[in-house]
């Protein structure tokens, strides 16, 4: 269902014209065995997933997430093969939205797919309680925007990576909730070039920069609104 969801509509110019494998595991140990197999890596990854590009294989756990983890991994190489110089943070956080799908078949349309709240929202709504300046202020849409490369994303504090990944997730799902999600995408991803940021495109589609919508971020996270299933 998130293939076709996702092909149907946001990834529907670009197919992947090669295989990804996807290897399931529903025990850590399973989990761990299957990266030493099908991606050489052996080690105690802290994720419940992995896609590798080089192997072009997927390995999951279901035992903490269920079938989210999948879904969060199986968007990972669909996002690539339509965007491959996506920023880090945006890659995340469009394959994170889809932890909790909520799938919306209607007939006569395409099959679409949205995200619903989980964890990440919480994250965020603690992280603003604290009244530490030092965290609040990592809570921004502009400072996601520099998130565009691996090690400024994938960060070895884990409270911050923790807020990096809960940035990303739920500023997408803002985004999707407001129908400006994939308008932005798409015109972030076809001036690539000559707006590597998306400050642009995003400024085009709601009218404000990532400087500006962080004050919108911040309020929506604390709303009824932010916690709405998507329909």
């Amino acid at each position: 269902r998130m293939t076709d969801a996702m092909y149907a509509g946001p990834f529907n110019s670009h197919r992947l014209d090669t295989s990804v494998g996807v290897w399931v595991y529903s025990t850590p140990d399973g989990f761990k065995r299957g990266l030493s197999v099908h991606i050489m890596q052996d080690h105690d990854l802290p994720g419940l997933g992995v896609y590798d590009p080089g192997t072009g294989q997927i390995v999951v756990r279901t035992d903490a997430a269920g079938v989210g983890s999948v879904a969060h991994e199986i968007v990972h190489p669909m996002v690539l093969g339509d965007m491959p110089h996506v920023p880090t943070w945006l890659a995340e956080g469009i394959s994170s939205l889809f932890e909790v799908p909520v799938f919306v078949d209607e007939p006569g349309k395409p099959p679409a797919a949205h995200g619903a709240a989980h964890f990440r929202l919480q994250t965020l709504r603690d992280a603003l309680a604290s009244r530490k300046p030092a965290v609040v202020q990592q809570v921004s849409v502009d400072r996601l925007f520099t998130l565009r490369f691996p090690d400024t994303f994938y960060v070895k504090d884990v409270d911050l990576a923790e807020l990096n990944y809960a940035c990303a997730r739920e500023f997408v799902r803002m985004l999707d909730q407001r129908g400006q999600l994939w308008p932005w995408y798409h015109r972030y991803r076809d001036g690539l070039l000559e707006d590597p940021s998306g400050d642009v495109a995003l400024k085009a589609v709601t009218g404000k920069t990532p400087a500006e919508m962080t004050a919108d971020f911040v309020a929506w996270i604390d709303t009824k609104q932010a916690e709405a299933v998507p329909r």
